[in-house]
């Protein structure tokens, strides 16, 4: 029988959701314009494009502005997906896309973006914090397709820490997959299913029972 692991401790730090909203526009192709903002270590920059879930696309990448602001112009009509990729230096990236959502021709939709740090520990009864185990974070909402959607992910340390940067809201779900068969992957708070699990809301800290 396996044993049980625990992810012990789990917090978001300011983390917003993903406002739309639409407007009519002039130009044959729409547009996309909105803000990025978030807590956290700063990338020393976030690129954004938008990707075609069809065809998948993508726009020509611009880079966001230091206010956050950025604008994606010509983009084709379509089910489309908003894509952030953050660089924080020595080879380390994080992204995440968007729900997608539909763009109509000549439509402007603006698209406003926050995003947090989730950072905790995994540890097993009796032995404390466990190394090398593998952790997801999902957005706690599906996709329209009914699919999970990922966000990013880490492995936890020696002493069984993790940290996940770039984390969007407004809410997240993490796993823990260990890599050895003696203990069973779970999802936070001893929970056995996606569906079960606890939403880690925005600026909350939980622990597991």
């Amino acid at each position: 029988m396996k044993k049980t692991l625990r992810i012990a401790t789990a917090v978001v730090t300011a983390v917003g959701g993903l406002t739309l909203l639409g407007s009519p526009a002039q130009a044959a192709d729409g547009s996309i314009t909105g803000t990025i903002t978030g807590t956290g270590p700063t990338p020393l920059s976030i690129r954004v494009s938008a990707v075609d879930q069809d065809t998948f696309d993508s726009t020509e990448p611009v880079t966001v502005a230091k206010d956050g602001s950025f604008s994606i112009p010509a983009v084709g009509a379509g089910i489309v997906r908003v894509c952030f990729q953050a660089d924080y230096g020595e080879f380390r990236e994080r992204d995440f896309c968007t729900d997608s959502f539909t763009l109509s021709s000549g439509a402007s939709v603006r698209v406003d973006q926050q995003y947090g740090s989730i950072a905790g520990s995994v540890s097993a009864p009796d032995e404390g914090g466990l190394a090398d185990v593998s952790v997801d974070v999902y957005a706690s909402e599906v996709a329209r397709n009914g699919a999970r959607r990922y966000v990013s992910g880490d492995r936890t340390d020696a002493e069984g820490n993790f940290r996940v940067d770039f984390v969007p809201g407004p809410g997240v779900k993490v796993y823990a997959e260990p890599e050895t068969d003696a203990f069973a992957g779970e999802w936070f708070q001893d929970q056995a299913s996606f569906d079960a699990a606890t939403t880690i809301v925005p600026g909350s800290q939980a622990a597991a029972s």
